[in-house]
């Protein structure tokens, strides 16, 4: 088993730190849309029984990251464009509620740790580790629906956000900057408590980034999205 699975928490189940590694690496695209999944294969990559293996699949299956295809098993899935508007059209409505709520109910302390993620995604951008930014572009508006107090609206951004990872990180060298920055534009508006400022905000962030992925698709609609 590699050293990476093993440092992770010994409380989960083998078969969801599995679906956890196997699940990042598909984000990052270290396994493209296309590339076969062969149980016998990933068990000897990770020193584990094929079982295991299994109980992963059918958790990323389930996800969406994962298909099985007929003559081909199981290969990692490519989202499409009405799947990908679909999250958007939703991450829009639950987002804009998230900034407003957030500018209301936000502490000194999550201000705080979303200053520290602005500061390392700055860092990354100007040290060329753009392969960081996905992971903390989620890292950051997980905290805002933290900050915004309401749990519900958490829990279904974070089943979004693994796929807007994954759209992310398709074209993360040309969208970042501008992605990025309307982040601090959101994040002085939370700071300020300007309720109707975050709210604008986030809809021209959500906006950019619908209008980025279909100028993305309409370039390349097969090779372009993951």
């Amino acid at each position: 088993m590699t050293d990476e699975l093993a440092r992770r928490s010994r409380l989960d189940p083998l078969h969801e730190r599995l679906a956890s590694r196997l699940r990042e690496e598909i984000i990052k695209g270290w396994r493209p849309p296309g590339t076969a999944l062969g149980e016998v294969e990933v068990a000897a990559e990770f020193g584990v029984s094929r079982n295991p293996v299994r109980e992963a699949v059918r958790v990323l299956e389930a996800e969406g990251f994962l298909v099985s295809r007929p003559g081909r098993g199981v290969i990692v899935a490519r989202i499409d464009e009405d799947e990908a508007r679909g999250i958007l059209e939703v991450r829009a409505n639950l987002e804009t509620l998230i900034a407003r709520s957030a500018a209301e109910r936000r502490t000194e302390d999550q201000l705080a740790q979303l200053h520290r993620v602005m500061a390392a995604a700055e860092d990354a951008m100007t040290q060329g580790r753009l392969d960081e930014l996905p992971a903390l572009n989620s890292e950051f508006h997980d905290l805002l629906a933290q900050a915004s107090g309401n749990q519900v609206a958490r829990r279904i951004i974070a089943g979004l956000m693994m796929k807007v990872a994954w759209m992310y990180s398709i074209d993360v060298g040309n969208r970042a900057p501008a992605s990025w920055c309307e982040h601090g534009d959101l994040l002085k508006a939370i700071e300020a408590g300007d309720v109707e400022g975050a709210d604008q905000l986030m809809c021209v962030h959500i906006a950019n980034a619908t209008a980025d992925f279909s100028l993305k698709y309409r370039r390349d609609p097969i090779e372009g999205l993951r």
